[in-house]
């Protein structure tokens, strides 16, 4: 029995000697790898799912009135990047039929959107892009002026106007030249930026 241990601790000795000195596999042809293909195959699942992932930002040009104001709709929230300062916040639609109804969703969106006026509120359309989802984005122009109604308590007195392509004012019905000349700004911006 003693013969029989002492064999097999020899055996495994033996083995343990000859991996630590032998390369395994002895004869393999992955022996010569780059770094580049030892890369490539340790991290291919990443590398497959990142070129799935991955998607160019795109830019929405649908008229408020073709589809746009159905893919807002009232009481949803999303992200709104002012073209000239970079800052973002988010907005709520609370109401609107010819372009959106907008209050900031809340107290720190209040902020962002101070900052960005410089606590200067003013009829002055702004380009800004919509972020719809993580890659498309709608090109849009917001006056920073709260007026009318309110539905938020978030520090805002009043709503603002979010105007898209398309868009119209409520007073005369007509599309404003303003808010056109904001949009094709922020469309500039996003070719700029994002391409």
């Amino acid at each position: 029995m003693k013969n029989i241990s002492l064999f097999v601790l020899i055996f495994i000795f033996s083995c343990s000697f000859l991996c630590a000195i032998v390369p395994f596999p002895l004869f393999s042809s992955h022996t010569n790898l780059t770094e580049a293909n030892v890369y490539k195959i340790n991290n291919f699942r990443e590398i497959e799912l990142s070129q799935i992932c991955s998607q160019t930002p795109t830019l929405l040009k649908l008229p408020w009135n073709k589809g746009l104001s159905n893919l807002i709709e009232v009481g949803s929230s999303f992200e709104v990047i002012d073209t000239s300062s970079d800052i973002s916040f988010f907005l709520t639609r609370t109401g609107g039929k010819n372009h959106a109804d907008v209050e900031p969703s809340t107290f720190a969106d209040t902020e962002e959107l101070n900052l960005v006026c410089h606590q200067n509120q003013a009829w002055t359309r702004r380009p800004v892009l919509v972020k719809l989802n993580d890659t498309t984005y709608a090109p849009a122009s917001l006056s920073f002026y709260s007026h009318g109604y309110k539905t938020l308590n978030t520090g805002l007195n009043g709503h603002l106007c979010l105007h898209f392509i398309g868009s119209k004012t409520d007073q005369t019905n007509q599309k404003d030249f303003y808010h056109k000349k904001a949009i094709k700004k922020a469309e500039k911006y996003f070719q700029n930026s994002y391409k």
